[in-house]
Protein backbone atom coordinates (compact mmCIF):
# COMPACT_ATOMS: atom_id res chain seq x y z
CA UNK A 1 0.00 0.00 0.00
CA UNK A 2 2.80 2.40 0.91
CA UNK A 3 4.70 1.40 -2.23
CA UNK A 4 1.63 2.15 -4.37
CA UNK A 5 1.34 5.60 -2.79
CA UNK A 6 5.00 6.37 -3.52
CA UNK A 7 4.57 5.08 -7.06
CA UNK A 8 1.52 7.31 -7.63
CA UNK A 9 3.39 10.35 -6.31
CA UNK A 10 6.34 9.57 -8.57
CA UNK A 11 4.04 9.25 -11.58
CA UNK A 12 2.36 12.58 -10.78
CA UNK A 13 5.73 14.33 -10.43
CA UNK A 14 7.04 12.73 -13.63
CA UNK A 15 3.92 13.73 -15.57
CA UNK A 16 4.15 17.27 -14.20
CA UNK A 17 7.76 17.63 -15.37
CA UNK A 18 6.86 16.08 -18.73
CA UNK A 19 4.00 18.56 -19.13
CA UNK A 20 6.26 21.52 -18.26
CA UNK A 21 8.89 20.24 -20.70
CA UNK A 22 6.21 19.93 -23.39
CA UNK A 23 5.05 23.52 -22.76
CA UNK A 24 8.58 24.92 -22.89
CA UNK A 25 9.73 23.08 -26.00
CA UNK A 26 6.66 22.76 -28.17
CA UNK A 27 4.43 25.60 -27.11
CA UNK A 28 7.20 28.19 -26.69
CA UNK A 29 6.04 29.04 -23.17
CA UNK A 30 8.65 30.77 -21.05
CA UNK A 31 9.80 29.13 -17.84
CA UNK A 32 9.06 32.38 -15.98
CA UNK A 33 5.37 32.14 -16.95
CA UNK A 34 5.23 28.52 -15.85
CA UNK A 35 6.74 29.34 -12.46
CA UNK A 36 4.32 32.23 -11.98
CA UNK A 37 1.39 29.99 -12.88
CA UNK A 38 2.53 27.26 -10.51
CA UNK A 39 2.96 29.76 -7.68
CA UNK A 40 -0.46 31.30 -8.40
CA UNK A 41 -1.97 27.84 -8.07
CA UNK A 42 0.12 26.75 -5.09
CA UNK A 43 -0.26 29.75 -2.76
CA UNK A 44 -4.07 29.60 -2.31
CA UNK A 45 -3.94 25.82 -1.84
CA UNK A 46 -1.13 26.19 0.69
CA UNK A 47 -3.05 28.85 2.64
CA UNK A 48 -6.18 26.71 2.61
CA UNK A 49 -4.25 23.71 3.97
CA UNK A 50 -2.87 25.78 6.85
CA UNK A 51 -5.07 25.96 9.96
CA UNK A 52 -7.32 29.02 10.04
CA UNK A 53 -5.93 30.01 13.45
CA UNK A 54 -2.29 29.98 12.28
CA UNK A 55 -1.92 33.78 12.36
CA UNK A 56 -4.23 34.40 15.35
CA UNK A 57 -1.54 34.35 18.02
CA UNK A 58 1.62 36.40 18.33
CA UNK A 59 2.48 40.07 18.39
CA UNK A 60 1.27 42.49 15.75
CA UNK A 61 3.78 43.72 13.17
CA UNK A 62 1.66 46.75 12.24
CA UNK A 63 3.63 49.98 12.64
CA UNK A 64 0.66 51.95 13.95
CA UNK A 65 0.13 49.35 16.69
CA UNK A 66 3.83 49.09 17.50
CA UNK A 67 4.54 52.82 17.58
CA UNK A 68 1.25 54.50 18.50
CA UNK A 69 -0.75 51.63 20.00
CA UNK A 70 -3.60 52.45 17.60
CA UNK A 71 -5.14 49.91 15.22
CA UNK A 72 -5.28 50.95 11.56
CA UNK A 73 -7.85 49.90 8.95
CA UNK A 74 -5.66 47.00 7.84
CA UNK A 75 -5.15 45.49 11.29
CA UNK A 76 -6.50 41.96 11.41
CA UNK A 77 -6.75 41.67 7.62
CA UNK A 78 -4.44 38.63 7.40
CA UNK A 79 -6.30 36.83 10.16
CA UNK A 80 -9.65 37.76 8.60
CA UNK A 81 -8.42 36.52 5.21
CA UNK A 82 -7.43 33.15 6.65
CA UNK A 83 -10.77 32.73 8.42
CA UNK A 84 -12.72 33.77 5.32
CA UNK A 85 -10.69 31.36 3.21
CA UNK A 86 -11.80 28.59 5.60
CA UNK A 87 -15.45 29.75 5.39
CA UNK A 88 -15.48 31.06 8.97
CA UNK A 89 -17.42 34.23 8.19
CA UNK A 90 -18.20 35.30 11.73
CA UNK A 91 -14.54 35.14 12.83
CA UNK A 92 -13.47 37.00 9.68
CA UNK A 93 -16.03 39.72 10.40
CA UNK A 94 -14.73 40.06 13.97
CA UNK A 95 -11.11 40.47 12.89
CA UNK A 96 -11.70 43.02 10.11
CA UNK A 97 -14.96 43.99 8.48
CA UNK A 98 -13.24 45.32 5.36
CA UNK A 99 -12.27 41.78 4.36
CA UNK A 100 -15.65 41.40 2.66
CA UNK A 101 -14.62 44.21 0.28
CA UNK A 102 -10.95 43.29 -0.05
CA UNK A 103 -11.37 39.52 -0.53
CA UNK A 104 -13.44 39.73 -3.75
CA UNK A 105 -10.95 42.26 -5.14
CA UNK A 106 -8.07 39.91 -4.33
CA UNK A 107 -9.88 37.01 -6.00
CA UNK A 108 -10.45 39.13 -9.13
CA UNK A 109 -6.78 40.18 -9.14
CA UNK A 110 -5.64 36.57 -8.70
CA UNK A 111 -7.94 35.43 -11.50
CA UNK A 112 -6.70 38.21 -13.79
CA UNK A 113 -3.03 37.38 -13.11
CA UNK A 114 -3.70 33.68 -13.65
CA UNK A 115 -5.41 34.23 -17.01
CA UNK A 116 -2.71 36.69 -18.06
CA UNK A 117 -0.24 33.78 -18.02
CA UNK A 118 -2.29 32.25 -20.85
CA UNK A 119 -2.50 35.58 -22.75
CA UNK A 120 -6.16 36.02 -21.84
CA UNK A 121 -6.96 39.56 -20.78
CA UNK A 122 -10.10 40.32 -18.82
CA UNK A 123 -11.22 43.19 -16.61
CA UNK A 124 -9.37 45.94 -18.44
CA UNK A 125 -10.67 48.44 -15.89
CA UNK A 126 -8.96 46.55 -13.04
Amino acid sequence: NQAKTKYKKAVIIYNSFFFIHFLIIYQKVKLKNILITISLLFIPVFLFLMPSTYFDSGESICLSVRLLNIQCYGCGMTRAFMHLLHFEFYEAWNFNKLIFIVFPLLVMLWFKLFLKQFSIEILKWF
